[in-house]
């Protein structure tokens, strides 16, 4: 009988339990409806410029609001950039010029700062992406000014000269390297693929698992694809990029040394 009672007792506790969490949804969703309302509103003040929206929106609001969360203050602006980009999507959709392909420094900057609802449009040249921005293209640019591993970015600074173009914000990034995959867990992983540069920086990690296959691929982002596609395939790759091809980090920060910095 006691076995019987307790039984009962917590499938009343997980009752209750989703009962909450729908009224907690609920709740969540009239908020974000109320966001969206507000951002629609200052999308008509300025006559669509969404790129002046997004900004005046967000200003001073990141740091207020995460200051006074217990939410770890990384995840609460994570989030936050997350809501301010579909809201701001939803009433002018942002169009963003970053230089390179996908899993680029100025694709994973671009994705950290706005968030996965913005639209981006990727540049083979610091040209092509001031060009983009000036001529109304695109509302915002990205482009790599610093790394740890190359110094400063000499053509960046050349196409801003060139076009009397200004920096309105610097974004810092980590490029940290994960094991990406939908298998679930590291010993699921029956195939990882990496670039040749990537392997090199997480040597130390892949010779710790010598019994997994590597296959050498040509960017972070055909790893991604071919790890989405097979079973037990995993992709070394920068943050952000495996969430675009819908895998899980399963292995967080596996580089050798410590990561370049942009």
């Amino acid at each position: 009988m006691g076995g019987t009672l307790s039984f009962m007792t917590h499938e009343r506790d997980l009752s209750d339990l989703r009962r909450a969490k729908v009224e907690h949804d609920e709740a969540l969703v009239r908020v974000l409806e109320q966001r969206a309302s507000l951002a629609k509103r200052f999308a008509e003040a300025h006559a669509g410029d969404a790129g002046r929206t997004e900004r005046e929106l967000r200003q001073g609001s990141e740091t207020t609001a995460c200051a006074k969360s217990s939410l770890p203050p990384e995840l609460c602006a994570h989030l936050l950039r997350e809501i301010d980009a579909v809201c701001a999507s939803l009433a002018a959709p942002l169009q963003v010029a970053c230089l390179g392909t996908e899993g680029s420094p100025a694709f994973l900057a671009a994705r950290r700062r706005f968030g996965g609802a913005v639209r981006l449009t990727m540049a083979r040249t610091p040209r092509e992406v001031v060009e983009g921005v000036i001529r109304g293209h695109s509302e915002s640019g990205v482009l790599p000014m610093e790394t740890t591993q190359d110094g400063i970015v000499q053509t960046s600074f050349v196409e801003l000269v060139r076009h009397e173009a200004k920096i309105t914000e610097v974004i810092e990034l980590a490029l940290e390297l994960h094991l990406w995959s939908c298998a679930g867990s590291v010993d699921q992983v029956t195939k990882m693929f990496v670039t040749a540069t990537d392997y090199e920086l997480c040597h130390g990690y892949i010779r710790e698992r010598a019994s997994v296959p590597v296959v050498k691929v040509a960017s972070p982002r055909e790893a991604c694809e071919l790890a989405a596609q097979a079973e037990g395939g995993a992709a070394i790759a920068p943050d952000l990029l495996g969430e675009v091809f819908g895998l899980e980090a399963i292995a967080r920060g596996i580089t050798d040394d410590a990561p370049a910095r942009v």
